[in-house]
């Protein structure tokens, strides 16, 4: 029998949801929480950047970070979502798998997938469909599941 899962992300909290195939309902699998994802940058900043001196050496100008603060929380909550897809797709605790999230938030998902995660991935919907409810969320998937 395959264990079909639907998770709904977003850059702050994910659902997995738990379908036993055909038309059935879904249930709540597994939750995640990422509160940081919820803060601006300049919460999550400590400090603002430095200042530097151009080459030179006539004007000075603040020093860009490599990546946002708000970017950076999101790697880090995807990287631990596809981790543990991964694992469930390893174990067999997962056989087929639906992802629904926010496009900017799929793209980052997407470059953290492993090859058995990525294998596993049966359809993906760019809406971050976290606030719905199952039913709502069932609705934006094949009949058949």
């Amino acid at each position: 029998m395959q264990t079909i899962w639907i998770l709904t992300a977003g850059n702050a909290e994910a659902i997995i949801y738990k379908s036993s195939g055909g038309k059935g309902d879904l249930s709540e699998h597994h939750r995640f929480e990422h509160p940081r994802g919820r803060l601006h940058d300049r919460e999550l900043s400590s400090d603002l950047p430095g200042r530097t001196y151009d080459s030179s050496g006539e004007g000075r100008h603040a020093m860009e970070q490599e990546m946002d603060p708000k970017k950076h929380e999101s790697v880090v909550f995807a990287k631990h979502l596809t981790d543990y897809l991964h694992h469930a797709c390893t174990t067999g605790t997962c056989s087929k798998l639906y992802i629904a999230a926010a496009p900017a938030f799929l793209g980052i998902i997407r470059e953290h997938y492993s090859k058995p995660v990525q294998e596993a991935v049966a359809m993906e919907v760019n809406n971050n469909l976290v606030p719905m409810g199952a039913d709502e969320v069932r609705a934006y998937f094949p009949e058949y599941l």
